[in-house]
């Protein structure tokens, strides 16, 4: 599986740029985080998968801003021909901007941007605005729900494209549960009359220093309305090496 293979210095080395230009930064205010999984299985199927994740924010007096990539690829070998064929290919941006009142409220505008050739849809973007409170935005405690509307626009595999209304909604969860472990917990639901589409993921991830993580991680993604041949859940489960900068 040479073609899945020649990813992994690519994806490491992606990893590190951004990690150096995020700290030669004059301001010192950009903060960030890469991840990057590699899970391989050998004897009655045989497949590797690839998982990479960037996360850059800014904060400053009275603005947050957010900005998120994310690619997973599996390869898959046919176990009669020996061929080798994609199982899963899908990217993912997303951006957010926050603008606070005080240390509680805050305003928001965030954009979705995703392609998955697996999923039934070739492509999602999504443009939502909307109001958020942190309950609690502490190293040891935090936690963030959201509400908003906007508009989303969907291209299916079928080529018909769809336009719609949707109301969105987002919790973030964090919890320090030791010097070196934090539990994560991220829901997004964007909601239309056609589709809605949500994103559950948790995760635990252990601290071996300053700059690098293990994190063990679990994703259940849905669409509600998907074509007959397509499931319409996701999950994943992962092991990632993680750089934070």
């Amino acid at each position: 599986m040479n073609s899945l293979k020649s990813l992994l210095p690519l994806s490491a080395l992606l990893i590190t740029s951004h990690a150096m230009a995020a700290e030669e930064t004059p301001n010192g205010q950009w903060s960030g985080e890469g991840e990057l999984g590699y899970v391989a299985a050998r004897g009655n199927t045989e497949t590797e998968t690839v998982t990479g994740k960037l996360t850059f924010g800014l904060k400053t007096e009275n603005w947050t801003h957010e900005l998120g990539l994310s690619a997973l690829r599996t390869i898959a070998e046919d176990p009669d021909t020996g061929e080798e064929e994609e199982t899963a290919d899908r990217y993912q941006v997303t951006g957010q901007s926050n603008y606070r009142f005080d240390e509680r409220r805050y305003i928001f505008g965030a954009f979705r941007y995703e392609e998955d050739q697996f999923s039934g849809y070739e492509n999602q973007s999504a443009l939502t605005a909307g109001y958020g409170h942190a309950f609690y935005d502490s190293k040891e405690l935090m936690l963030k729900l959201e509400i908003g509307a906007g508009q989303r626009w969907s291209e299916l595999d079928t080529g018909e494209e769809i336009e719609e209304s949707i109301v969105r909604l987002r919790g973030d969860h964090a919890w320090q549960i030791a010097d070196n472990a934090r539990w994560t917990n991220e829901l997004l639901v964007e909601s239309g009359e056609d589709n809605t589409f949500s994103e559950f993921s948790t995760g635990l991830k252990f601290d071996l220093n300053s700059k690098l993580a293990f994190k063990f991680a679990y994703v259940v993604r849905e669409n509600s309305d998907v074509p007959a041949d397509r499931e319409k859940r996701d999950t994943l489960t992962t092991i990632n090496l993680v750089f934070a900068f």
